[in-house]
């Protein structure tokens, strides 16, 4: 009988333990795609710190670019939506942010992608779009990241 218990109690374990290595891992991918009117995010709004790939798409007729900028502070992701205005904002980042261009700023020609593979620190991020030639800035989205 307690050899039947132990058995029925490892075969319950292993049964377990191979269904948390089947479940489904968290989307770890961000796409952002510029139409030359629209910046449209893809993704989800909140995501766990960690490793994550990051798409942009030039669907624009010239060359373009993104950003993607961490709030330094306590700023919301509604102030950075503030602080662009109108799209197409002619503004940089503003001096509350990090930016991340030496991951992100690369400027692309049109009907062209590009991928970037970075880790996210828990905080509030921010991603726009920007056309190069006339310059102007599109928000995209805000993101938050939990440890």
């Amino acid at each position: 009988m307690r050899k039947s218990i132990n058995l029925l109690l490892l075969i319950i374990i292993l049964l377990s333990s191979c269904s948390i290595m089947n479940q489904e891992p968290e989307i770890r991918e961000l796409n952002l795609t510029f139409t030359g009117d629209d910046c449209i995010y893809e993704g989800p709004d909140e995501i766990k710190a960690g490793p994550v790939s990051l798409a942009f798409y030039n669907e624009n007729d010239s060359i373009s670019a993104m950003n993607f900028m961490r709030h330094k502070g306590g700023e919301s992701i509604q102030d950075m939506i503030d602080y662009l205005g109108a799209a197409p904002s002619t503004k940089h980042h503003p001096d509350w942010t990090d930016d991340f261009t030496y991951y992100t700023w690369k400027k692309i020609t049109s009907g062209t992608s590009i991928t970037f593979d970075f880790e996210l620190e828990p905080g509030i991020y921010s991603m726009v779009c920007a056309q190069i030639l006339p310059y102007g800035v599109w928000f995209g989205t805000g993101l938050i990241v939990q440890e």
